[in-house]
């Protein structure tokens, strides 16, 4: 099983090319899309979302991530095995979470190279190729490396990512809030609740989401308009 991950948007010509890169090589992948909407340009919040998202993946599963906007320039790619999965993707900070929990890894510099590599558009002519190989017991050409590990905090109060409800997920667990904990955003305090019925229609609240962070959200409304809140926002914790 191939997972992606990626800053593409679907609502481009690029995951296309992504599946179609994969199926060239390895014509009976199984292709899962986690995500194609990272911000482009905030590989910490993309590495924060990853990291949850990984957890759901199968125990030899093979994660294509591609969040690069050093795509052609002296970043290497990597393929880095981490207790048993496979992560392929750019040496930019965005696996550092994964590896910091993990048991075992082996992280390892693609040499391999296409025939043919676009300048621009590494996800389709680099990582997919490997991707593909990986899932097949391939071994691409490669060497070990030290990767980026950026000094990024365990958890972080920022929103990380908005969704098309309105929905606010920060960078906390619930390692870091109890239920009578108060999140402050934009001057507004936010309260808990453990699902949107428990509150009035309308309200905005805080709860645990399906992947562990927490989540600022509103009962059948936009908890982002109701506080002019977004990606990079603080939601303080109040003690």
């Amino acid at each position: 099983m191939i997972y992606l991950f990626t800053d593409f948007s679907t609502q481009d010509i690029y995951v296309g090319q992504l599946h179609s890169a994969v199926l060239q090589r390895h014509p009976d992948a199984r292709l899962v899309d986690l995500f194609h909407h990272a911000d482009p340009r905030d590989i910490e919040s993309a590495a924060r979302l990853l990291a949850r998202l990984y957890e759901t993946a199968g125990d030899d599963a093979v994660i294509a991530a591609v969040v690069d906007p050093g795509v052609g320039g002296g970043r290497k790619p990597l393929m880095v095995k981490v207790d048993g999965r496979w992560l392929v993707g750019p040496d930019n900070g965005l696996f550092s979470l994964i590896m910091r929990q993990a048991e075992s890894v082996d992280c390892r510099e693609i040499n391999w190279r296409p025939a043919n590599m676009s300048v621009t558009f590494h996800g389709r002519d680099l990582f997919a190729p490997v991707a593909a190989m990986l899932d097949q017991g391939e071994m691409p050409d490669s060497s070990p490396c030290q990767p980026l590990m950026p000094a990024w905090p365990e958890e972080t109060s920022r929103i990380i990512y908005r969704d098309h409800y309105g929905n606010l997920m920060t960078g906390l667990s619930e390692k870091s809030v109890h239920v009578n904990t108060v999140l402050v955003v934009n001057g507004e305090p936010v309260r808990h609740a453990e699902r949107f019925g428990a509150v009035d229609v309308g309200s905005v609240f805080w709860m645990i989401n399906s992947i562990g962070l927490v989540e600022i959200a509103a009962n059948q409304a936009d908890a982002s308009a109701r506080l002019g809140a977004s990606v990079g926002d603080e939601a303080l914790l109040q003690a």
